[in-house]
Formats: structure tokens, sequence, C-alpha cells
């Protein structure tokens, strides 16, 4: 994980940097599409990087990745602006998501799962944004250098799937022109664009 950690402390001050210095209109075009391929790079990487160390602490259990065509490494806005058509929001983070299913789904849930995951992270200066996991619904989100981490457990009887998500934000940072041709399903012909 150090190796990642001081890759999200070096973007998060490029792109703090450079939004704190640039205009009233932000950075430019060129700037901005460069912190955002920085930043997305990151983000998916964190959450391939959280699968693999959860896969690491329960060797036993199988994390079977479930995805869905056009849907995992995906943004969203940072405010309620409107936006749409080829009119992307001011601003935006990056959210890459690993949806997983856990077998063997005994006991049932996965609830019991999410603090020796996370365990690592807290130990690498991550902090606690909330802590949910005694809910119906439970969840713990923790946050370090604007990157935040949420541990989606689905505790579901054994006829459902024992699913358990990680859900990634990025830091939230001004939006290229393009954005909205971005497609979850083919980032590479995005950021490839010559």
């Amino acid at each position: 994980m150090s190796g990642l950690a001081r890759r999200v402390g070096a973007v998060l001050a490029v792109v703090v940097s450079v939004g704190l210095s640039g205009c009233a209109s932000g950075p430019s075009q060129e700037v901005r599409a460069t912190d955002a391929r920085a930043t997305y790079e990151v983000a998916v990487e964190l959450a391939d990087e959280v699968l693999a160390h959860a896969r690491e602490v329960f060797p036993e259990l199988t994390f079977e990745l479930n995805t869905y065509p056009g849907w995992g490494d995906d943004w969203s806005a940072c405010s309620d602006e409107p936006y749409g058509g080829e009119t992307p929001p001011r601003s935006f983070t990056w959210h890459p998501t690993r949806n997983t299913e856990v077998l063997p789904a005994d006991p049932p849930g996965t609830a019991h799962l999410i603090m020796p995951i996370a365990q690592a992270y807290l130990d690498d200066g991550w902090v606690i944004g909330r802590d949910n996991l005694d809910q119906d619904h439970p969840v713990l989100t923790i946050r370090k250098d604007g990157f935040v981490i949420r541990f989606i457990a689905r505790d579901v009887g054994v006829e459902m799937y024992n699913r358990l998500d990680f859900f990634i934000s990025g830091p939230c940072q001004y939006s290229p022109d393009d954005l909205m041709d971005f497609d979850p399903a083919d980032p590479d012909a995005y950021f490839d664009r010559a």
C-alpha cells in the first residue's frame, strides 16, 4: 500500500495546487485533462488494490468480481448544478466500484469481513468517516488525502447473493471540457485520444 499511498498524495497535491491557483474559470483544459487521467488511474488502482487486499486477508473465501458492461469505473458530479448533453459539470469525482459475491456464504452476510479488510488502511493513516456497521445496511467509510473507500456489506439470507462492494471516490476536481465523452466501458478510448 505504501507505493499507492505516495501516488495518492502526489495526485492530490497536483489537483489541489492547480485548483487553488487557477483563475475564476479554473485551470486550462490541458491541465484538467491531465489531472482527470491521473486521478482516474489512482482511483482505479485503489479499487483494484482494495479487492486484492480483501483476497489476501481472507484467502479461504472467493471474492468473485461482478462486472456490468458500461458501469464500474465511472464519474459523478460534485455539485447539484445542472449539466448534460455535451456540457459537463463544473467539477466531478471518479468513483470506481468493485462489486463482489463472497463465496462460500457460510456464515451468510459480509459485514463481519469489513473491519479486518479496512484495518490495514486505518493503520496506514486512513480515518473513519462513517461507521454504520451495526445498521440494516452495513457501511464503513474511510478517508485519506481526498480519497474515500466505502465498504458496503449486503447482509442477506442464504437464498440471496452474499455481496461485499468496494466503492472508491476520488477528490473533486475541475471537469475537462470533453468529460461527457467518457465511456466507462472503454476508458482507453477517452484517455488515449490525440
